[in-house]
């Protein structure tokens, strides 16, 4: 591909991610697979392009607006190169209008041309996050603020979690070696395995059933379910089944997981993955909600509930830099009201002397810590108790708040209430 024409390239994926709200990596496998003429190395070049836009937005808005030139895909774009190095004469070159080129810069968008990437931005905008996110994380008292903003910028790595009804974790890498493929073994996930890069693995892997693709933290969410053998596990939702899976590899075989949705077809689509990795003890189920009748008929019956709840996903901003810049704050007490909903539900469902494991990837207190108060507060035979992950993870109430600059996985809260009698 021609330069000008990445760079409409970019421009068009600009416009589908900052306007829509697919993940960045569905649209950019959308994009190409109608593409197929472009190289690898083109695509590999617009794709490392779009992530830079993603991770520096704020910034390049701000610098925008200093210039006052209008703020749209084109002139981000247009900043975005300027950042990169790319001189003014350069990209308003390549703005030329010619096939497959954008169109020639209007008179206000050519004021983008003369962004200075070394203009001081705002601490939100130089840390990568939304002001009010920033904000919110201040006023509920996180410590080492910036330390967490700057490693939500940084790429995740390529965390895997071993079937361990299949294979262990050092006979997987071992085969892994073979096939030339460096990886260690995770810190603190007894099942987890990390690859060094991102070169793809071979299919047949998958195909076998060895192996899911799960950050070691959502890992670290199904080790504090802390499954039995014969217990009856709720996982209440489940969305795409990653710690149902982990769960119901746990158990062997034994016991049961039940995993309930409000989405019938995100549940569908963990059937060939069960049957992948020899799930036979889980059972699917769709669900209306909290109210749905079926969950009346099971009051008590659970030995472990697992809310997996429905959140901001602060924590996941690593994987989805593009979801901070489509959050809207205004959102967060309907999340905090389902969450807290969601526990209370879960309370009922558990059986005298069992656990509810509540759970977010979210790294704000007040769908965390405030929403397990408020149900502490609500029900009263519900108590903290320590999580089954390592000491080290756990703090001083026994739930857990982990975070990519100090555990080096995606940011997830835990919490584990033991139902009294």
């Amino acid at each position: 591909m021609q330069p000008h024409a990445k760079i409409g390239a970019l421009i068009e994926l600009v416009t589908a991610v900052d306007a829509g709200d697919r993940p960045a990596d569905d649209v950019i496998r959308a994009y190409f697979a109608a593409r197929r003429y472009a190289g690898s190395k083109d695509r590999a070049e617009i794709i490392e392009r779009l992530y830079a836009f993603v991770r520096r937005r704020g910034a390049l808005v701000e610098h925008l607006v200093a210039n006052a030139a209008p703020v749209s895909p084109r002139t981000l774009v247009v900043a975005l190169l300027r950042h990169l190095g790319l001189t003014a004469d350069a990209i308003a070159q390549a703005y030329s209008g010619a096939v497959h080129a954008p169109t020639p810069l209007g008179e206000s968008e050519r004021r983008a041309l003369s962004v200075d990437p070394g203009r001081p931005v705002s601490r939100a905008a130089r840390l990568g996050v939304p002001q009010w996110f920033l904000e919110a994380l201040e006023a509920s008292g996180v410590t080492d603020v910036d330390a967490l903003c700057e490693a939500l910028q940084r790429e995740a790595p390529v965390d895997l979690r071993v079937n361990v009804a299949a294979t262990t974790r050092e006979a997987f890498v071992d085969r892994l070696v073979a096939l030339d493929l460096a990886a260690e073994l995770t810190p603190w996930s007894p099942w987890g395995v990390r690859l060094a890069g991102r070169r793809p693995l071979p299919p047949e892997l998958a195909r076998v059933g060895l192996f899911e693709p799960q950050d070691e933290g959502s890992q670290l969410v199904a080790l504090a379910v802390d499954a039995q053998p014969g217990d009856r596990v709720l996982d209440l939702c489940a969305g795409a089944g990653g710690k149902t899976l982990a769960v119901a590899a746990v158990l062997r075989g034994s016991g049961q997981v039940v995993a309930t949705d409000v989405s019938a077809a995100r549940l569908e689509h963990l059937v060939p993955r069960l049957r992948s990795a020899g799930a036979g003890n889980v059972t699917l189920r769709a669900i209306d909600g909290v109210g749905d009748p079926w969950l009346a008929t099971q009051a008590h019956g659970f030995d472990r509930v697992l809310v997996d709840a429905p959140c901001s996903g602060t924590g996941t901003w690593r994987r989805h830099p593009e979801a901070r810049w489509r959050l809207d704050p205004s959102e967060l007490d309907a999340l905090t009201a389902t969450q807290l909903a969601l526990l209370l539900a879960a309370a009922s469902l558990v059986r005298p002397g069992g656990l509810v494991i509540y759970a977010t990837c979210s790294v704000l207190p007040q769908e965390n810590e405030c929403v397990v108060a408020a149900a502490l507060d609500r029900v009263p035979t519900l108590r903290l108790v320590d999580a089954a992950v390592p000491a080290a993870l756990r703090r001083d109430d026994g739930s857990v708040a982990l975070r990519p600059d100090r555990h080096g996985t995606d940011g997830f809260y835990v919490s584990v209430l033991k139902r009294e009698s």
